[in-house]
């Protein structure tokens, strides 16, 4: 009866968990298929059970397609993970799905779209994601040449970063400040 079925929820629950969790580590560990095969098992196993909620795996698998060059395979994907997200309406879900958006569109839609991320977490109290947001943001302008403007940009996330205490995110933002400082020394 009913505690079966609660039962089966919370082992579907721990079963998502488990596999975004896993594809997470194994895309930080350069396994992009390997990750990117977990990370949309997890939303199958959602689907499958009607959960519509934004989830964090979009935003991740979105990441894991651009790196394997499917722009279009993450461009709809982070189409439906910001649609989801604005009808949860939760910033901290909105700002994320911005900054995947943000990453798997092209040119000036990609960085309107980092705009629209840094602008909703400055309006939120979610600082990490705002931190995460300035990060991407600064490297999307110096990738596109706006060098200046990019690094007064990573100079307020490496600020943020160290704010939330977000090691990893400063030591990646301190290394694209440097990778931005030979560049321009070249």
């Amino acid at each position: 009866g009913r505690r079966a079925r609660d039962a089966a929820g919370r082992e579907r629950l721990f079963a998502d968990e488990l596999l975004a969790a896993r594809g997470r580590l194994r895309v930080r560990e350069g396994d992009l298929h390997g990750g990117l095969a977990d990370l949309l098992r997890c939303g199958e196993l959602q689907a499958a059970h009607g959960d519509r909620r934004p989830a964090d795996w979009r935003a991740e698998a979105v990441a894991a397609l651009v790196a394997l060059g499917d722009g279009e395979g993450a461009r709809a994907l982070a189409r439906e993970g910001l649609a989801l997200a604005r009808a949860h309406g939760a910033s901290r879900v909105v700002v994320r799905a911005l900054r995947a958006a943000g990453l798997a569109e092209e040119g000036e839609p990609g960085l309107a779209l980092l705009e629209a991320a840094v602008a909703t977490a400055k309006r939120s109290p979610a600082r990490l994601e705002a931190a995460y947001a300035l990060a991407d943001l600064g490297a999307a302008l110096v990738r596109r040449r706006r060098r200046r403007e990019g690094r007064e940009v990573l100079v307020l996330a490496l600020e943020a970063a160290r704010r939330c205490d977000a090691v990893a995110l400063a030591a990646r933002v301190h290394g694209d400040l440097r990778s931005e400082e030979h560049t321009s020394e070249l």
